[in-house]
């Protein structure tokens, strides 16, 4: 019997499994604009912010594509990425909590982080400042909302990306 739910549960992890609980996490490292590194339950992990993409701040394929999809030249992404990264760890707190915590079909760990100091919403910061575009899946409706408010007001106040 124990076989079969551990089984079962693993099964659940495998497939995209979301969890409904918050996590707490202590921040160790930010990689860059949209990917931390974080502890949780004594376990290092590398979490993808949720929702968004942030310009790359080293010269990779992925920044060929971002060149391609938002019409920008790659050393002004690079700029764009560093300056990203700098935002972001200007804003992240030590301590975090992650909601609705989950992997991609290439197993990333993808979630929305939150300051458990003062409940600062990162994913939305990031896209509000013009340091990230707006990634629509898989995105819960109640954020994607959250998210297209926040680029709108990013393009309308010419913050980041939008200048």
């Amino acid at each position: 019997m124990k076989k079969i739910i551990f089984v079962l549960i693993s099964t659940l992890f495998y497939l995209n499994f979301s969890f409904a609980v918050d996590l707490k996490a202590k921040l160790i490292r930010v990689v860059s604009g949209d990917l931390i590194i974080v502890r949780i339950n004594g376990k290092i992990r590398k979490v993808t912010l949720c929702g968004i993409d942030a310009p790359e701040n080293r010269k990779n394929r992925r920044i060929h594509y971002q060149a391609w999809k938002w019409k920008k030249r790659i050393w002004e992404l690079r700029r764009l990425g560093r300056e990203a990264t700098r935002y972001l760890r200007s804003i992240i707190s030590k301590n975090l909590i992650l909601r609705n915590v989950h992997k991609d079909r290439y197993g990333r760990i993808l979630a929305y982080v939150f300051n458990a100091e003062d409940g600062l919403f990162i994913n939305e910061e990031m896209i509000k400042n013009g340091y990230a575009f707006l990634v629509e899946y898989p995105i819960e409706e109640e954020y994607l909302e959250i998210f297209k408010e926040a680029l709108e007001y990013a393009k309308k106040n010419k913050k980041g990306v939008w200048k």
